[in-house]
């Protein structure tokens, strides 16, 4: 019987990750044909970056309704019907004939995605025995290490062989490959429950993600001059759901009842300063190694940064078993911390074996907590409420993202402005990083400190 299960929960492995690969390798691929697009249908940058701002806002905007569709549909039709969406998306975008279509047609990649990312974490956290949920996030998040790395690579030899529609057509055949996959290794699960559709926190939450994602985007980029404003509006909205009394006669939209749990609010938060610290370094360390390296150094060593994520995630659920959740997450972030310290010196960026050192401790750090924040944060949770905890983390990884490139940005340019040096300035700016990680620790109080055991 145990040999049985093994084999079950190793299909809906494969089936997962065979889906999640398309949308993860589609963000960082098609980054690179904004230059195409513009000569082929005679865009500026202004409009041709709207093909991944849609496709990002649309992602935003689907996210909310995943836990009320998993738990009203099932995880299976819920995960394929994203495959679906998606692989439509991707069709459309090979046939666009104007820029117009083509933003249209990378929007419906974006639900397909946004669809396809929580429901991913619950497919996993239900159809694994507890003691396997650790092991089996760390293996579905390979994907999301390796992909940046190979993403741009596939990327260009597409572009360079056949085109920028075979960005999008390339993925039909591998996506009916990951549809018959889900088919055959998704198990059928019955829903949980018919409750009505939360229209009301739909109509605050969804525009409210969606204007928070774009406004943090733009603030990063461009001040608060302009479509700026959609951040504040953004964010009213998002806390006129928070403050909004719970719906009499239906399941709201996203539980936010879970952070009355101790061990959920403290990986919720953690899950989200950890993110910030992992995406604003994304921005400020290339900029800091870019002084002393080209564009192919920089890339290679920050691949050095998904290697080290890799490899530490790859020993989560040891670690855990032997230090705990709350030592464990506090080691990695001191880790974390005193890498991201290695690029702080006025002097310039740090010699190479040095930076090679830093980066690879940094991402096996934050690896580390980010994956050990999303599986505790399911710890003790109903089927039911599993749904919502996938839609949650997801929200908090993204915001977490955002918020960590606008704080990054906005220190740089302070210190820019204020006339630093350049070695003083990514020195400062590289201390703030450390600052942001060093945050993350506050919430971790809130983690289980289990008793070493052996």
């Amino acid at each position: 019987m145990g040999r049985e299960t093994d084999t079950g929960e190793r299909r809906v492995v494969r089936a997962l990750l065979a889906g999640i690969c398309l949308p993860l390798l589609d963000a960082t691929i098609v980054v690179l044909a904004l230059d195409t697009f513009g000569q082929r249908f005679g865009a500026p940058l202004a409009h041709t970056q709207w093909v991944l701002s849609g496709y990002t806002l649309a992602a935003a905007s689907a996210v909310p309704v995943c836990a009320w569709a998993a738990n009203r549909i099932g995880v299976r039709r819920l995960w394929m019907g994203g495959l679906g969406v998606f692989l439509a998306g991707s069709c459309l975008s090979g046939c666009a004939g104007s820029l117009g279509g083509l933003v249209a047609a990378r929007c419906l990649q974006g639900l397909g995605c946004g669809i396809l990312t929580p429901t991913l974490q619950t497919a996993l956290v239900r159809s694994m025995r507890p003691d396997r949920v650790r092991a089996a996030l760390a293996t579905a998040a390979v994907p999301a290490v390796v992909a940046p790395i190979l993403g741009p690579l596939l990327g260009g030899l597409l572009l360079k062989a056949a085109g920028w529609r075979w960005l999008f057509l390339a993925n039909l055949p591998l996506g009916l490959l990951a549809l018959v996959t889900a088919h055959r290794g998704l198990p059928a699960d019955e829903p949980l429950g018919r409750a009505r559709f939360d229209a009301q926190g739909f109509l605050l939450l969804a525009p409210g993600l969606a204007a928070v994602t774009f406004g943090l985007a733009w603030v990063a980029r461009n001040g608060w001059s302009g479509p700026g404003w959609a951040l504040p509006v953004g964010l009213s909205l998002v806390g006129a759901f928070a403050l909004r009394p719970a719906p009499a006669d239906r399941e709201s939209l996203v539980d936010l009842s879970l952070f009355r749990l101790r061990a959920f609010t403290g990986c919720g938060l953690t899950l989200f300063l950890s993110s910030a610290a992992f995406y604003g370094g994304l921005l400020l360390l290339p900029l800091n190694l870019g002084r002393g390296w080209g564009p192919t150094g920089v890339g290679a060593l920050l691949a050095v940064q998904g290697v080290g994520a890799l490899v530490a995630r790859s020993r989560l659920a040891a670690l855990s078993r032997i230090l705990g959740d709350r030592a464990l997450a506090r080691a990695s972030l001191v880790v974390a911390i005193l890498a991201t310290l290695a690029f702080a010196g006025p002097w310039g960026p740090p010699a190479t074996a040095l930076a090679l050192a830093a980066l690879l401790a940094r991402g096996a750090g934050l690896g580390l907590v980010t994956l050990l924040t999303l599986s505790a944060a399911y710890q003790d949770l109903d089927k039911v409420q599993v749904a919502h905890a996938s839609v949650v983390s997801r929200i908090l990884n993204q915001m977490g993202a955002a918020l960590g490139g606008v704080l990054a940005a906005a220190l740089l340019q302070h210190l820019l402005q204020a006339r630093a040096g350049p070695g003083m300035a990514h020195g400062v700016a590289a201390l703030g990083l450390a600052a942001i990680t060093a945050a993350a620790l506050l919430p971790t109080g809130l983690l289980s400190g289990r008793e070493r055991s052996g």
